[in-house]
């Protein structure tokens, strides 16, 4: 069986737009066809929503007390 998906894995040029892409199924195997367009991209990394925050009072710094050693 000719398997040119590992013989001749680049078939666009390096500094132009992609034009071709190899077709891989459902299970991510080439099929050995190749198709005149760009990928399309499926894989998205989802975004984490923001924790909740709690009232503004919680966040405030605390004061230093500078006695400079006054006391001890």
């Amino acid at each position: 069986m000719d398997n040119r998906f590992f013989e001749k894995p680049i078939i666009n040029f390096p500094y132009e737009y992609p034009a071709q892409h190899r077709e891989l199924d459902d299970q991510g195997q080439p099929t050995q066809r190749i198709i005149e367009k760009r990928r399309i991209a499926k894989f998205i990394t989802p975004i984490p929503k923001p924790r909740k925050q709690k009232s503004k009072d919680a966040f405030q710094q605390q004061e230093f007390v500078f006695n400079e050693g006054i006391g001890i």
